[in-house]
């Protein structure tokens, strides 16, 4: 798997309340909407950092498309369940769905904080080709053999 600026959406971005992604992927498609991929693009959200609270919250993870890159007329293309806190450890995958074949020019993840707010929590976010099999791991992890 290749990730590139253009498709890496967040980089460990901290959410700690609803957010949409800090980058955007721009299709450049204005009308009508183009064909990116026959659902050969994926959006994956890796985590980065657990999430922790005070409370029991959850995160809802989605991949959207948007008339512009701040998210103006923006739609859920697809949407994951509510995942409790717990699940959201270091190198956990909540999120590896195929983006639909036509989408507005944008495509944003946004990250819906319910039960909140997280104290931590960092999410990463791209758009892969085919299926991710990488598994993540924390900064600094060490192979013990």
């Amino acid at each position: 798997m290749l990730i590139d600026a253009q498709t890496l959406l967040s980089d460990a971005q901290a959410v700690t309340v609803t957010a949409f992604s800090t980058n955007q992927y721009d299709g450049g498609n204005v009308s009508p909407p183009r064909n990116l991929g026959r659902k050969d693009l994926r959006a994956v959200i890796t985590c980065s950092e657990a999430a922790l609270a005070a409370g029991a919250a959850t995160v809802v993870f989605e991949i959207g498309e948007a008339d512009d890159a701040a998210g103006t007329n923006y739609q859920t293309l697809v949407a994951g369940p509510a995942i409790g806190k717990a699940a959201l450890t270091v190198g956990s995958k909540p999120f590896d769905v195929p983006i639909p074949d036509t989408t507005k020019r944008f495509i944003l993840a946004r990250y819906t904080v319910a039960t909140g707010p997280l104290t931590a929590g960092k999410f990463s976010c791209a758009i892969v080709r085919g299926t991710d099999h990488q598994r993540a791991y924390p900064d600094g992890y060490t192979q013990g053999y």
